[in-house]
């Protein structure tokens, strides 16, 4: 990388301060000026001048931002705001985050509406309760980092906020439903990611269900009629490693059986002009360090403590079934066309059938913007 483009990557990071629109008109410019300042050696862009940046940034989203009471409305409420900050909806809409913003904001809303009710009549149960909030924050963060799962979320907020109801005036440059690209996430990037989430949950659930003093078995009834009962008992080890090595034959079978079907049906894939593969993640690796810790302390109760282990070995069972099919298909999207959508792999691998021509969605798009008249 030349230092010119660390350079633009290092100024491109500090003006993501400003808001989108403001930075698809004046972004460009403020570039250059910045690149002439720094000298045609700089690599990076010093500290003070990208802390002015940082607060230039935000004061331009604060100013031109609706009011007060209109962003409270909208943030706790989910509000529709006037046509004249609807440019700024779209801004918070289609930006990082948003799916986060808003399990923030119903964390809020739960927390104001029960926590002064459980302080006062139960206090115990208030740890339970903040311990809700880490995997939830954790699962807004994995859906804010792949857009085919938070697509659908944000085609509904949009249509709510975006969209001119019946009675308001329909601006040219404004918005309006029309025909879209369905989202999918490639075959790369999500067989990557099923593989990792799978291997960290093998790596964590099998040991603590071979170490756990007491399992679940299935009790029986009392009487004629039909009952589910379970209760606790020590399992031999070599039943549970007959239990864990059964799952993981079971998971070999299948992987081998969708291993056949992709090298059958992939090749034959129909085109896909309605659709529009995304594959860049990032984000969603911050999931398994939030997340990661939790499921560490779980399975050390129930490896180390008298509590029968119940999430352990139910978990340790599905990882082993599923990841060796998880890396058949992971070794099926390395070489694979980049356009190859981790969807049709699930279709061809677990139903086996031929990956489905996907259809346009109804989604806001851009209204287009009126042009003067030619004058002959």
């Amino acid at each position: 990388m030349t230092s010119t483009a660390r350079f633009e990557r290092s100024a491109r990071s500090w003006l993501r301060a400003y808001p989108v629109r403001w930075r698809s008109v004046r972004g460009d410019e403020l570039l250059d000026v910045l690149r002439d300042l720094a000298g045609p050696e700089a690599t990076r862009l010093p500290l003070r001048e990208g802390l002015g940046l940082l607060r230039a940034g935000w004061a331009t989203r604060w100013r031109e931002g609706p009011p007060l009471r209109t962003r409270l409305a909208y943030r706790l409420f989910d509000r529709r705001v006037p046509v004249a900050h609807r440019e700024w909806v779209r801004d918070d809409i289609a930006g990082r985050w948003f799916l986060t913003r808003r399990m923030v904001r119903t964390l809020l809303i739960w927390a104001a509406l029960f926590i002064p009710w459980m302080a006062s009549v139960e206090p115990h149960r208030l740890m339970p309760f903040a311990v809700i909030w880490v995997p939830a924050l954790a699962l807004s963060v994995v859906l804010d980092a792949i857009p085919p799962t938070n697509d659908r979320v944000r085609t509904i907020a949009a249509a709510k906020h975006l969209l001119p109801r019946p009675g308001e005036r329909a601006a040219p440059g404004g918005f309006t439903a029309g025909p879209a690209a369905r989202v999918r996430l490639s075959a790369r990037a999500g067989t990557s990611m099923l593989v990792a989430a799978l291997g960290l949950g093998a790596a964590i659930w099998v040991p603590a269900t071979m170490l756990a003093s007491s399992l679940p078995i299935p009790l029986t009834c009392p009487t004629s009629a039909a009952c589910l009962s379970f209760g606790s008992q020590s399992w031999p080890e070599g039943l549970r490693q007959l239990t864990l090595g059964t799952a993981l034959g079971v998971g070999v079978l299948a992987s081998w059986v969708a291993g056949r079907r992709f090298a059958r049906r992939l090749p034959d894939r129909p085109a896909q002009p309605s659709r529009l593969v995304v594959g860049r993640l990032g984000r969603q690796y911050a999931a398994p360090l939030i997340v990661g810790p939790l499921l560490v302390w779980q399975a050390w109760l129930e490896a180390f403590t008298a509590q029968t282990a119940v999430v352990a070995p139910t978990a340790a069972i599905l990882t082993l079934v599923l990841l060796p099919g998880a890396l058949a298909a992971w070794r099926v999207a390395r070489s694979a066309p980049a356009d190859l959508a981790l969807v049709d792999l699930g279709r061809v691998g677990v139903l086996g059938r031929a990956p489905r021509v996907d259809q346009a969605v109804t989604s806001v798009v851009r209204r287009p913007a009126a042009h003067p008249p030619v004058v002959p």
